[in-house]
């Protein structure tokens, strides 16, 4: 794909009128900038959008004349609203077709694991939008810039899935005692807005959305565009005041009912001790109680296993996380549940899914524990390479994981 340079900081949210592609590139000197293009669809993340990424982001990672990456959505409304499980649904709903949610799943973890490992400064602005699938598009870099219409979810257990795209890697070093927060979002799919982000650890910067064109602007204009000086134009621009937010209200009931017991056994850290708390919580009852109908909406199976699946993360590496988010990927392709919520809240729209496993008392720890297993077949698993960075010219380089650290161990 040939990349159109960059005039005006206008550009920043605009593709031509007649650009039907869903990646729309632009370049600098030194700076490319991602737009995701699927505006109907709210940038919805398809596999010709996993592909396309993938070669444009592994290019501008072996381009020496290329020292920082933005990516952003069209227009205002979303950064990007989650994978497009609507053609997962029709896909896996259909023999013949099935193999294409693997191939889906599959090279969207390595996309994830790409920018996990990425030796650019790579630079998300949440602007809009920002759950499922576009969350693993933003969260894996050294920056992630969240505005006043940020809007935060992973909401997959509402519709029979798991939070994957590295929920597993993410979610359970999130900020707040005990991991309990990580846990809260994922089992709930609770919304985080604008600067409420900031606070999670999820957004390493907070900027009023109107000073978003001279930011990216500032961006282009820098004479080099490595991590310190790509850190110091973020810090120009960032607001971060400590304002009070709704998300303070909830943490302590979040902590409290939330919370993961260190070497605790299984049944102290299970789902089911997640709930007693939340039904002998006095302090907020009426923030209990709409937490507990929320978790009853969702599949039990769902539940289950994105539970275990952030206790088993929270001490594996990124390799190790994504290649059990496949497994549980596959799985669940295999069963029920997520073709029944996607056609309950998606397709017919009665929000009234009948899920395989009625309630929670219904899901063993055996039956948990078949999700996560290896393959039969070796090849069926996800291999993830980790990337040889010798021959890439990046100057000073330091890796993502210690800048992002510098800005969001916040405490809430």
């Amino acid at each position: 794909m040939v990349a159109r340079p960059l005039s005006m900081a206008s550009d920043v949210f605009t593709v031509p009128p007649n650009f039907e592609e869903d990646i729309y590139v632009m370049r600098s000197s030194h700076v490319l900038h991602i737009v995701f293009n699927r505006p109907k669809a709210l940038n919805a993340l398809n596999l010709s959008m996993v592909r396309k990424l993938t070669g444009i982001l592994s290019a501008a990672e072996n381009d020496p004349m290329l020292s920082c990456v933005f990516m952003n959505g069209v227009e205002e409304k979303a950064y990007c609203a989650g994978g497009d499980v609507k053609s997962l649904y029709s896909n896996g709903k259909a023999e013949d077709t099935r193999p294409l949610t693997h191939e889906f799943f599959r090279e969207e973890y390595k996309l994830n694991y790409l920018l996990k490992t990425y030796q650019k400064p790579l630079v998300a602005i949440l602007d809009g939008i920002t759950m499922g699938g576009g969350v693993g598009l933003s969260v894996h870099g050294a920056f992630c810039v969240a505005t006043e219409r940020s809007v935060f979810a992973m909401p997959e257990t509402a519709i029979g899935l798991f939070p994957d795209v590295g929920g597993s890697v993410f979610l359970p070093h999130l900020n707040g005692p005990k991991s309990a927060l990580g846990r809260y979002l994922a089992l709930t799919g609770a919304r985080l807005k604008g600067r409420e982000l900031l606070k999670a650890g999820i957004a390493t910067h907070y900027v009023e959305d109107g000073t978003i064109p001279c930011l990216v602007r500032s961006m282009y204009d820098t004479t080099e565009g490595d991590f310190d000086q790509v850190s110091a134009v973020m810090d120009s621009y960032a607001n971060d005041e400590d304002e009070h937010v709704s998300l303070d209200d909830k943490m302590d009931m979040i902590v409290d009912c939330f919370y993961v017991t260190p070497n605790g056994t299984r049944q102290e850290n299970s789902l089911e001790a997640v709930v007693k708390r939340l039904e002998g919580y006095t302090r907020n009852r009426a923030l209990a109680d709409e937490t507990l109908e929320t978790l009853k909406k969702c599949s039990p199976t769902s539940l289950k296993v994105t539970n275990e699946q952030l206790l088993r993360g929270k001490d594996m590496s990124p390799e190790e996380c994504f290649q059990m988010e496949y497994r549980l990927a596959q799985r669940f392709m295999e069963g029920e549940d997520f073709f029944e919520g996607v056609r309950a809240m998606l397709v017919d729209r009665d929000n009234a899914p009948k899920w395989s496993k009625a309630n929670l008392s219904d899901v063993s720890e055996e039956y948990v524990d078949s999700y996560f297993q290896p393959f039969d077949d070796v090849e069926r698993e996800l291999e993830l390479e980790v990337p040889d960075y010798s021959h890439v010219f990046v100057p000073k380089a330091i890796p993502h994981e210690e800048y992002r650290s510098r800005y969001t161990e916040r405490l809430l």
